[in-house]
């Protein structure tokens, strides 16, 4: 199984007027000048939304998902 977690540098913005409190992460391996000491973040990038829905609702709510 592979790990779908990993480090990132993760900006939150503050000055938008439309993207205010959103979050930027990125990514790109072509990012040519890339702080490594700033990727402090633990973020997963690719989820099952059906089977993270299903397991929600088992284990938080104490119901079976849809």
């Amino acid at each position: 199984m592979s790990n779908i977690f990993y480090l990132a540098d993760v900006e939150v913005e503050d000055k938008g007027e439309f993207t205010s409190g959103m979050t930027v992460a990125d990514y790109r391996p072509t990012r040519i000048f890339k702080d490594k000491i700033k990727e402090v973040t633990w973020i997963c990038y690719k989820v099952d939304a059906g089977r993270f829905e299903e397991m929600f609702c088992e284990r938080v709510l104490g119901q079976p998902g849809k």
